[in-house]
């Protein structure tokens, strides 16, 4: 017998230290970027040839997903994973071999006249899992076909339920794990009114046993005949509705003791029919309510002018606190108090912020001066929307001054987006006013035009700077007329070093990619010695990758070419063992020793 090399014998919580290290290790820290999936394959890829346990792991990390269509136009039981999209991976251990038991996520689309009538519970009997429980799998994601294919005999009430009741059971028995339920029913304009009744009673029966529930239900015809009541312990709600917001609230208000999550996203909602979110707090009469536990809190609202904030009389009480732990706060545009009453009791707590700038919401800000000098001492990402660039009157119109006042609240915040407002013609107080703040270490400032010197002014203004989202340079006129190795030369000699710790740019690119953008790019990163990544967030990465190769075989760039190349990694390129794996972990080894000692 062949002997084990040492990663084959690291006990499981280390090698599950090294998979995690290994896969995270590139992430940003801004949420609108994430990993495209041939590079986090990449990275998966060569854990699979180490052994069992690395296997194991490392295919845990990604989306194993059992699907299954109950539909009578389609019946389709078997295993979609995500890995298997990737034809290059053939590693002998993997292929070939059942791998049903790492799923995590069951799949289901559904057409509720085969729920209804019994058949859907036939074909779930049918499926390849049906005498066997999923072990792994935690997620329920089952979406509803909006089609109304009504068949056969028209069956008593009391038979409907019996008929949902059996297949939520049969659900239960294949996943009896399932602590999550995502729920989407997408154009239901065509539902007959019997849909939408029978619907309120399987939502009720599939939310039962979860812990975490999401609703989403589009252009409903009917209201839902939805009643949660009984339904408790609920850690995450979130629901995406056009109607039946009053339902949603109280099975929110009921769990207020146990949430530590809550999204509310209403659609094509008309102004007499806003949600009243007052109604999380307060029940109308008496009784208010308090989330002790709520944690995150997402409220993406949208705006009528004929909606008022103005808040209940019993909620302006200042010793009333509703969300004292609260951590992440989202509110994507409606504020719906009108007060302070979102921000009362959790400066202490307070880690996320994200706003847009309308003016009704900065003047209760300043009103009640939410937001004072450490006043918010976790508090480390904010992001800040213009409202559609119109700047509120009493900032004079000046982008200068509204940069300032963003900049204000939490001024020592790491992480910071100041989006849609353009600086253009205030270029150097804006300058003036991020050296101010040296701890921003990612800033995005998509909805701006800079140049390239501005670009290079701003990174070298905030010397804590690591990763930078913005939109696609453009270069100076007063350099334009010169050529590029010159241009490569003179910023050589005046800037660099530029800023040892940026290390990513993440530009927009609205159209096709030009020359000059990507020789903007690259000239930044011949600037900044660590800088190792950029990428375009449209759909011309790849586009983008091109043009930089022939770029940097270019006169100037081409001095800088091994040095460039890091900057531009090839995802089509499979990643051997041989290659990758041995650096790779010999770097995830060392850092995993100097974070939790040898």
């Amino acid at each position: 017998m062949p002997a084990l090399s040492p990663l084959q014998i690291l006990p499981s919580h280390v090698v599950k230290l090294i998979v995690t290290h290994m896969i995270d290790s590139n992430r940003h820290a801004y949420d609108g970027i994430k990993a495209c999936p041939e590079e986090c394959h990449s990275r998966i890829e060569p854990m699979l040839w180490v052994c069992r346990i690395f296997r194991e792991e490392a295919l845990s990390r990604i989306g194993i997903v059992c699907m299954m269509c109950l539909c009578d136009y389609m019946y389709l039981p078997g295993l979609i994973d995500s890995i298997q999209r990737c034809p290059w991976i053939n590693c002998p251990s993997y292929v070939g071999r059942p791998t049903w038991h790492l799923a995590k996520v069951l799949n289901i689309v559904a057409d509720l006249e085969c729920i209804y009538s019994g058949r859907a519970l036939e074909m779930l009997s049918r499926s390849p899992y049906s005498g066997c429980a999923l072990p792994s799998v935690r997620e329920l994601d089952i979406k509803f076909d909006p089609s109304v294919r009504q068949r056969g005999p028209v069956l008593t009430q009391s038979a409907v339920e019996a008929n949902i009741t059996a297949f939520v059971q049969k659900l239960w028995q294949i996943a009896p794990r399932i602590s999550t339920l995502n729920s989407r029913s997408l154009d239901l304009v065509n539902w007959p009114k019997s849909y939408a009744t029978n619907f309120g009673i399987l939502a009720k029966q599939l939310a039962q046993r979860t812990s975490r529930v999401q609703f989403v239900l589009k252009d409903c015809k009917w209201p839902l005949s939805l009643n949660f009541d009984g339904i408790s312990d609920l850690v995450h709600l979130e629901f995406a509705s056009d109607s039946n917001h009053s339902q949603f609230i109280q099975l929110a208000q009921q769990n207020a003791r146990s949430l530590q999550s809550l999204k509310i996203v209403p659609h094509k909602v008309a102004p007499l029919c806003h949600p009243d979110i007052s109604g999380l707090i307060w029940d109308g009469k008496s009784r208010l309510t308090a989330y002790p536990s709520l944690l995150s809190l997402v409220l993406d609202l949208p705006y009528s002018l004929d909606v008022t904030a103005a808040p209940p009389p019993q909620l302006m009480v200042r010793s009333f606190v509703p969300f004292p732990a609260l951590r992440s706060v989202t509110v994507a545009e409606y504020y719906p108090f009108g007060d302070d009453t979102l921000f009362r009791g959790n400066s202490k707590t307070l880690e996320y912020l994200h706003m847009i700038a309308l003016p009704d919401v900065i003047l209760m800000l300043r009103k009640h001066k939410v937001f004072t000098r450490d006043s918010h001492p976790r508090l480390r990402r904010v992001f800040i929307l213009g409202a559609n660039g119109n700047l509120p009157e009493y900032f004079a119109g000046s982008s200068g001054n509204f940069l300032e006042f963003v900049l204000s609240i939490a001024p020592n915040a790491a992480v910071r987006a100041v989006i849609g407002v353009q600086f253009d013609s205030e270029i150097p107080r804006v300058l003036d006013l991020f050296s101010l703040h040296p701890s921003i270490q990612t800033l995005s400032l998509n909805g701006t035009n800079f140049t390239l010197l501005t670009v290079i002014k701003l990174v070298k203004a905030l010397p804590m700077l690591s990763d930078l989202y913005s939109d696609y340079p453009m270069l100076d006129r007063s350099i334009a007329v010169f050529d590029w190795p010159a241009i490569i030369a003179s910023s050589v000699k005046r800037y660099a070093p530029l800023n040892k710790r940026f290390k990513f740019w993440c530009f927009s690119s609205r159209g096709r990619l030009t020359k000059e953008v990507v020789q903007c790019v690259l000239l930044l990163a011949v600037l900044c010695p660590n800088f190792n990544y950029a990428m375009s967030s449209g759909d011309n990465q790849m586009e983008f990758m091109l043009l930089a190769r022939k770029i940097i075989a270019s006169p100037g760039f081409k001095n800088y070419e091994q040095r460039l190349k890091r900057v531009l990694p090839d995802v089509r390129k499979p990643t051997t063992f041989t290659e990758n794996m041995c650096p790779l972990m010999r770097s995830t080894m060392s850092s995993l020793r100097r974070k939790y000692g040898a």
